[in-house]
């Protein structure tokens, strides 16, 4: 696990080479970005926010699953 923080920089790195998983946290003011991957199970969830843009996406490549929700201002688009 690595934190590192400068100012208004914060950065999260959590990696567990076994499982297959890797959590990273990151900010930086207004914006705000989580990605969460796990290699064997083909998982990958992403959350974006940067003022009034927010995108969330989730995909899961063994089900073939694929979820996009995205929204600015007043458009959203949700994708199945």
């Amino acid at each position: 696990m690595v934190l590192f923080e400068t100012g208004a920089h914060i950065k999260l790195v959590l990696y567990q080479s076994e499982a297959q998983i890797k959590l990273v946290l990151y900010q930086s003011g207004a914006h705000i970005k989580l990605v969460l991957y796990q290699s064997g199970a083909h998982i990958k969830l992403v959350l974006h926010q940067s003022g009034a843009h927010n995108t969330l996406v989730l995909h899961q490549s063994e089900a073939h699953i694929k979820l996009v929700q995205y929204q600015y201002g007043a458009h959203i688009k949700l994708v199945l």
